[in-house]
C-alpha cells in the first residue's frame, strides 16, 4: 500500500521513473525497516534532482505520510476486526 501512494504522489508531481520508484518501494518494504526507508530516501533524492527543493519536500511529506499512515489503518483495521469476533474468537 505505500508503494502505490508514493507511486500515485510521484505520477501526480510529475517525476521521472515514477512507478520503477514506487516498485523499488514495493520490493524495498519486503526487507523490515531498512528496506523501505532506503527506497522511499532514493525516491526523494530523485525528486530533489527533479524539480529541486519544493518537489522535494511534496514528496518527501507523500512518502513520510504513506509510511505513517499505512500502518497505524492496518493496526486499526485488525484492532476492529478481532473486537468483532468477540472473546470468544468466533462470531
Amino acid at each position: 500500500m505505500d508503494a502505490v501512494l508514493i507511486g500515485i504522489g510521484l505520477l501526480v508531481l510529475g517525476i521521472p521513473l515514477a512507478l520503477p520508484l514506487a516498485a523499488l518501494v514495493f520490493f524495498g518494504g519486503l526487507f523490515p525497516i531498512i528496506g523501505a526507508l532506503v527506497a522511499g530516501a532514493l525516491a526523494v533524492l530523485v525528486a530533489f534532482a527533479h524539480g529541486g527543493l519544493g518537489i522535494f519536500l511534496a514528496v518527501a511529506a507523500i512518502v513520510l505520510g504513506a509510511f505513517l499512515v499505512v500502518p497505524t489503518v492496518a493496526i486499526a483495521k485488525q484492532l476492529v476486526l478481532r473486537l468483532r469476533e468477540g472473546p470468544g474468537g468466533g462470531p
